[in-house]
């Protein structure tokens, strides 16, 4: 008969102290695993507010780089007249950057808070532009100059 000194195992204190040890590693693991997690969302939102960002002065810069004619019809609006095709116009409608064009209404981009096209003394226009998703904000400001000046006969 074996005796209980000689029986292997482990003691209910030291089956604590490894539960304990266990669930801390448990928990720091978890946290880097959140902190990850969070980080992937963040850089997320910001790729897709500075896509829309880019998008949009894309967009409106290689049109005006190209325009035989513009106008500002208002602040967040602006018609390019090109030298040859149809015209187009850029609008902010909610919080998209609208094109319309051949009587059809495409977004070109999201989360729009702000947009300004403003005539410089030169030609040029200045495009202001606020970008905003879950309180990620791109703030961006360009400036393009048309090839011709306004009214120049061709």
């Amino acid at each position: 008969m074996k005796s209980v000194e000689n029986c292997s195992g482990m003691t209910l204190i030291e089956l604590i102290v490894s539960i304990g040890i266990m669930a801390i590693i448990l928990t720091v693991i978890f946290a880097f695993l959140t902190a990850g997690i969070k980080s992937l969302i963040l850089a997320d939102k910001q790729m897709e507010v500075q896509q829309n960002a880019r998008i949009a002065f894309d967009w409106i810069s290689r049109d005006l780089k190209i325009a035989k004619d513009y106008e500002i019809v208002a602040e967040d609006k602006i018609k390019i007249i090109p030298y040859e095709g149809t015209v187009m116009t850029y609008y902010k409608s909610g919080k998209q950057l609208i094109l319309e064009r051949n009587k059809g209404h495409n977004p070109i981009a999201n989360y729009i808070e702000y947009l300004k096209f403003e005539k410089m003394p030169d030609t040029t226009v200045k495009i202001d532009l606020i970008v905003e998703k879950d309180s990620y904000k791109v703030e961006l400001s360009t400036k393009v100059k048309p090839p011709i000046k306004l009214g120049e006969d061709l």
